[in-house]
């Protein structure tokens, strides 16, 4: 299977401490070292952290071939600071050089050679419009290809018009069980009955092959076509706090802070939790795999049906 991810590569300061993420760099990442072929689309600067961040990339195994590097704009970075209840808060630095996250024409037409099965985007950088007409180029040069929208709204970060328009691009979405509210305000929805109702009307509205919804230590619904689904946290009594931190960061023990959907759904089929944080994230991608054939299987699975009919 191959992907394209294409999004923020940036740094998360925490106090004096840097740890390289964005979402579409773990996504990539995690999809790499489960074997697949995967191509991020991103920029940084010329700068350090620009520097340092490309050569982690390279280290984990990652081209960095349609990542540009850009003398005028600096490498992405985020300010997390911690507020009561250890709940994190994002300043986020821009411009930043992937807001200018753009291909040539050459390298176009060398991903669409790759038959990519997958285009991944968030929110964050799909705000600046050169990363949005990048975006369409690239669903027009492989219109066979499915798109995997990872919703994750940062405030300041994100516009009606923008969500409005990736959630109509998407195949599949990905959201928290907060994001729902955040989504049902921004457009003007009322409040759904539960989250199974929420997923079957807007599946329906916007005509996602799938959902998932991901609930923090009450582990994740999914609606996949017809079929929906909630998933639990193992019984392991360490596990929630393994999730946790498991869920973030970029394939080390890197970030405390940054989402990743295979990484929270594989660890919902855990028995028991790895022993520590590195172990897991190591160890762990072996468990990834089914949640790459209920990926795969969207290809086979019928449209889905109005949420009268959706059992």
């Amino acid at each position: 299977m191959n992907l394209i991810s294409l999004g923020e590569v940036l740094w998360d300061v925490v106090g004096e401490a840097e740890h390289l993420g964005g979402a579409p760099l773990n996504f990539a990442t995690h999809a790499a070292k489960l074997g697949h072929g995967s191509y991020l689309v991103s920029a940084v600067g010329t700068d350090e952290r620009g520097k340092r961040a490309l050569n982690q990339i390279r280290a984990l195994g990652m081209s960095t071939e349609y990542i540009r590097s850009l003398p005028d704009h600096a490498t992405g970075h985020v300010t997390v600071t911690l507020h009561d209840g250890g709940q994190p808060c994002f300043t986020f630095h821009r411009p930043a050089a992937y807001d200018f996250a753009e291909l040539a024409s050459s390298q176009l037409e060398q991903l669409a050679l790759t038959a990519p099965d997958w285009i991944y985007f968030g929110t964050l950088a799909q705000t600046s419009s050169i990363v949005r007409s990048t975006t369409a180029l690239l669903i027009e040069a492989v219109p066979s290809a499915k798109c995997f929208y990872d919703v994750n709204l940062r405030i300041g970060c994100y516009n009606r018009e923008v969500v409005l328009d990736l959630l109509s691009s998407a195949t599949v979405t990905k959201l928290n069980d907060l994001e729902i509210g955040m989504l049902e305000n921004l457009l003007g929805d009322i409040h759904h009955k539960s989250l199974a109702d929420f997923c079957r009307k807007y599946a329906w509205r916007f005509g996602w092959e799938a959902v998932c919804v991901t609930r923090g230590d009450k582990g994740c619904s999914l609606l996949l076509g017809a079929d929906y689904t909630t998933l639990l946290i193992g019984s392991a009594p360490s596990l929630p706090v393994v999730w946790a931190r498991c869920r973030h960061g970029v394939s080390t023990n890197s970030s405390p802070f940054r989402g990743n959907l295979f990484h929270e759904i594989q660890l919902f089929r855990h028995d028991a939790a790895p022993s520590h944080v590195g172990h897991c994230m190591h160890a762990g991608l072996g468990h990834l795999q089914p949640c790459v054939r209920y990926i795969r299987g969207l290809r086979s699975r019928r449209s889905i049906r109005p949420p009268g009919t959706l059992g």
